[in-house]
């Protein structure tokens, strides 16, 4: 009972099956939006792209099981289209999907499979969390820890974001350059993620 209460101060009573056996397959959960912003740097300047709001409407049955350290999730999986992103110049954003490989992997993809809570977890909200995510870009697949990850509950729905650097030759993506060599695309990418996902009554 300690724990059943514990955990519903943290936001997560009704996404964990708290006992951590075997429960009914889940719950169901609709992606109500989600708001990805990718930025990188040149040799001499920044760019941003964004996809903002993104609403799939795909229905997840989520498992999330408490194992006294972290919460274990199953089927939390989310997709987004590359050529939704907009990088604010028509020329920029067709460079960009370029870049990702659009035409070949028209899809990104991110599949949380674990969050680590701090050792001293604020009881409003969790934050400062590490997302054990699988992400997949341009065909290519890496695990990757999200350190400056977090957690909120918001009556019936659930909101989960994060930030990341990730290496583009990771998911052998060669950085470009333009004009002879003289403007070249460093090789990490900043990734900044929020998902609001709505328990289906």
């Amino acid at each position: 009972m300690i724990r059943r209460i514990l955990l519903i101060s943290f936001g997560l009573g009704w996404v964990l099956n708290v006992s951590g056996q075997e429960d009914n397959g889940g719950s169901s959960y609709v992606v109500k939006s989600i708001g990805i912003v990718i930025e990188g740097k040149t040799n001499v300047n920044k760019f941003s792209c964004k996809l903002k709001k993104y609403v799939s409407n795909d229905t997840l049955k989520i498992n999330g099981i408490w194992n006294g350290k972290s919460v274990e999730f199953d089927g939390l999986y989310l997709q987004v289209p590359v050529d939704g992103f907009n990088c604010g110049l028509p020329p920029m954003t067709a460079d960009f999907r370029n870049l990702l490989k659009s035409e070949q992997y028209p899809q990104l993809s991110m599949e949380i499979r674990e969050i680590y809570l701090p050792p001293l977890p604020n009881l409003s909200a969790l934050e400062n969390m590490t997302a054990n995510t699988m992400l997949t870009i341009a065909g290519e697949k890496q695990t990757e820890e999200i350190y400056d990850s977090y957690l909120n509950e918001v009556g019936n729905e659930l909101i989960l974001g994060g930030k990341h650097e990730l290496n583009m030759r990771a998911y052998q993506i060669e950085p470009p350059s333009k004009f002879f060599g003289t403007i070249v695309v460093q090789e990490q990418l900043d990734i900044e993620f929020e998902v609001m996902l709505q328990l289906v009554e």
